[in-house]
């Protein structure tokens, strides 16, 4: 009898083993489980995060690339008997305007010789997160330069470490050309300036200002 319980006392003890064996096992095999659920679920967030800041990006610039401002200013003149000479009568410009997405902001640019704006870009996929851009234009340089276009991309969510940031540089030319027409009472002179923005080029991170 008395061998009898204490192979009862050890097939006991044996089984409280596998159980508490089995109980680490299962413990281990759900912490890795929902590490493996949180590295996923990481990795998820992180490629919306890149491609809401990409897809941003590529929206804004193909909005841009090869986008025109032109203005056109004709001056009138006839000739003055008093002061024998050519005086001005009269003095209109057209313009033609860029469109599309960017379309208000280049004009703006364009008009004023420059400008500054940060504005929300809300992507038509709603699974993916608002964009923050920041642009920069800067006015006329030298020659046929000028106009050169800065944009920071950045997630709008300011607290997220990850913002995967991207900056689009595009290239601001300036062409100009004059006419003069004449005519029985007097000669017109036609100027026209024209800024086109071409060389589109993203890179990945935060660059320095424009």
């Amino acid at each position: 009898m008395k061998k009898l319980k204490n192979e009862q006392g050890v097939t006991i003890l044996m089984a409280l083993l596998l159980v508490l064996t089995a109980a680490v096992v299962s413990a281990v095999i759900l912490s890795a489980a929902l590490s493996a659920a949180r590295r996923v679920n990481g990795d998820r967030t992180a490629q919306q995060n890149y491609l809401a800041v990409s897809s941003a990006a590529e929206l804004v610039r193909d909005s841009i690339d090869q986008m025109r401002y032109t203005v056109t200013t004709t001056t009138t003149y006839k000739w003055d008997e008093k002061s024998e000479g050519y005086v001005q009568t009269g003095s209109s410009s057209t313009e033609e305007l860029p469109t599309g997405l960017m379309g208000d902001w280049l004009t703006d640019g364009a008009r004023n010789g420059g400008c500054t704006d940060t504005i929300t870009i809300t992507l038509p996929d709603e699974a993916l997160p608002p964009v923050k851009a920041s642009f920069s234009m800067t006015g006329r340089g030298t020659g046929s330069g000028g106009y050169d276009i800065r944009i920071a991309f950045s997630l709008a969510d300011a607290g997220n470490a990850d913002d995967c940031r991207m900056t689009l540089r595009l290239s601001g030319s300036v062409s100009e050309s004059t006419d003069v027409y004449a005519n029985t009472a007097g000669w017109s002179r036609i100027d026209e300036l024209t800024i086109t923005w071409s060389n589109p080029k993203i890179t990945k991170g935060a660059e320095g200002n424009a």
